[in-house]
């Protein structure tokens, strides 16, 4: 029972292949009944190649954008591939219409557009940008940057399981958005898989900045239109108390326990068994669930769902340093561990060169080593993308290979954060 449900109608791909076939299609000329063959159009050749997403039709306009394809569908409105014919580039439009009065819909836009104007002024690598806002006959509506990708609802649903260490920093490269946001005096107030848009695997994009306080302060609106209620906080359930940056943390951190034991922490069959769950239920500890979490990752995500506010880590900064600083030990232990791998190595190749009882001996040793450093090549490579000088950049390329992950580029803001939440 997801607040927001994302329908996927036609991919890109789908929708210039349904151009394709449209071309080569027969197609009726004139009065008369004769017909016309349109040419047919090999999907392999030039021709078909230069059938670009702009060249496909349009089926409809908001503002100054021509709609190509739809590329989902929530409870506050629809997402839309569409043409900047001013800029000549793709960008994704979202829709956000609610039934609502003409007094009650003036004052909705206008705070709309507020919040747009917020956060379009968010410029961070882990937050969607924001290009234009906007009001239609369709209603109001933003222009933001098209992405390539699932977002981490689908990708759950679809079986993925990261990593504790592929979790932590995912998690805390999310926090390090909601620090730059809160920063900036932009609350999220609705931080759930679905509102945190994957490029690959580490590279999350934050979406939808704005929209739910919006949509929670409408007369009409649901009680649970500031969020989705499985990840909200519980001062946010029950509206006793002012909202702030802890919301933001409280949703993260079960973003966290759903990465870590592949279940939510909170859950029901109604939603005010949700509501309820949230308020009073204290889940299991995630190590408990899944015996493969670290217990001191296991804590963090605990601390993040406390209860009370004052209790939680009192800012996303917080909790990125805590996450920053578990994978900090994990990058260490890796190295000690490669360490112990390489002077297995040279007893081994000693061991070896008087074929003795003592060579047969060494090499389960060696194996172990060997097992244990490849287990923590992932935290290596995490080390490697946060920054940490290794020599020659060979350890990158290696642990790439071994483990198919990309370092990903653009990490120069991830170094700078880290030298600025260092301790003195």
């Amino acid at each position: 029972m997801d607040f927001q449900k994302t329908v996927f109608a036609m991919t890109p791909e789908q929708a210039l292949e349904a151009e394709r076939a449209r071309l080569r299609a027969p197609s009726r000329a004139d009065g008369a009944g004769t017909t016309a063959t349109a040419p047919v159009v090999d999907p392999t050749s030039a021709m078909a190649d230069a059938v670009q997403a702009r060249d496909l039709p349009t089926i409809g306009h908001i503002g100054r954008y021509a709609l190509k394809y739809r590329l989902g569908e929530g409870g506050l409105g629809t997402v839309y591939a569409a043409q900047d014919p001013l800029l000549s580039r793709l960008v994704a439009i979202k829709t956000v219409s609610l039934d609502l009065s003409p007094e009650a819909r003036e004052r909705f836009t206008a705070m709309f557009l507020n919040e747009a104007r917020a956060a379009a002024g968010l410029n961070h690598p882990h937050i969607v940008t924001v290009f234009d806002a906007g009001t239609s006959p369709q209603g109001a509506y933003i222009a933001m940057e098209l992405l390539k990708g699932k977002d981490l609802r689908q990708l759950l649903k679809e079986g993925w399981r990261p990593s504790p260490v592929e979790a932590a920093l995912l998690v805390r490269r999310v926090a390090d958005a909601l620090a730059y946001a809160h920063a900036k005096g932009v609350v999220h107030r609705d931080i759930k898989p679905a509102n945190i848009f994957m490029v690959g695997r580490t590279q999350p994009k934050v979406l939808d900045f704005g929209i739910a306080r919006v949509a929670s302060q409408q007369d009409d609106a649901d009680d649970f239109a500031a969020g989705s209620p499985y990840y909200m906080a519980p001062e946010q359930v029950k509206q006793t108390q002012p909202v702030d940056r802890r919301c933001d943390v409280f949703s993260l951190g079960v973003v966290l326990y759903e990465l870590l034991t592949g279940t939510r922490p909170f859950t029901g069959a109604t939603l005010t068994e949700i509501a309820t769950a949230v308020v009073s239920h204290t889940p299991p500890p995630a190590h408990e669930v899944n015996p493969a979490v670290p217990v001191a990752l296991s804590l963090i995500a605990a601390r993040a769902m406390e209860k009370d506010p004052d209790q939680r880590y009192r800012s996303a900064r917080l909790l990125s340093r805590e996450l920053r600083h578990w994978l900090d030990e994990q990058a260490e232990a890796a190295q000690q561990e490669e360490a112990e791998a390489e002077a297995g190595d040279a007893v081994g190749r000693q061991a070896g060169k008087g074929n003795t009882v003592e060579a047969d001996l060494a090499r389960p040793g060696l194996q172990q080593a060997h097992h244990r450093a490849h287990r923590r090549r992932l935290a290596h490579a995490v080390a490697a993308e946060e920054g940490h000088h290794l020599a020659g950049g060979d350890v990158e390329r290696d642990v790439e290979q071994d483990l198919a992950l990309p370092v990903a580029g653009g990490e120069a803001l991830d170094a700078q954060h880290h030298a600025s939440s260092s301790p003195r």
